[in-house]
């Protein structure tokens, strides 16, 4: 199981920014089949996966669910708690059990706010991500 410190996420990142995200953490778990959240709800958290897999869905007017990214270990889920109106754009279900460090939304953009240069930083590592899953 991954800690903070050897997420490939923040291992570029300097040790004062490091303690940020620290303040910032939490541990989360799910399991298999279980949503961790749902597309239209309020986003509020950025995930970055331990171990198991996490299926990105969309939901088709009739059709139902459509997968178009599977996220796992080392991996980063979630930049909607990015931007307003801070709700979530897929659905996240946990396709084998989930363990993550769940880092809150609202303290990052605090954070952000308060430090520049963190905020910077944390820009640059997540904006590649977002790139790619648009």
């Amino acid at each position: 199981m991954l800690s903070l410190k050897e997420h490939p996420f923040a291992r570029s990142l300097h040790p004062r920014h490091l303690e940020i995200l620290l303040a910032c953490a939490r541990r989360c778990t799910t399991d298999a089949g279980q949503y961790i959240w749902r597309q239209g709800e309020q986003a509020d958290s950025l995930l970055l996966i331990c171990s198991g897999q996490v299926s990105l869905e969309i939901a088709i007017p009739l059709q139902g669910s459509l997968a178009i990214e599977t996220v796992g270990p080392g991996e980063v889920l979630g930049w909607s708690w990015l931007l307003p109106d801070y709700r979530w754009q897929f659905d996240a279900r946990a396709i084998s059990a989930v363990d993550a460090i769940c880092l809150n939304g609202q303290s990052l953009r605090d954070q952000c706010e308060r430090d520049s240069t963190f905020g910077y930083r944390l820009l640059k590592i997540l904006t590649p991500v977002v790139a790619q899953r648009l």
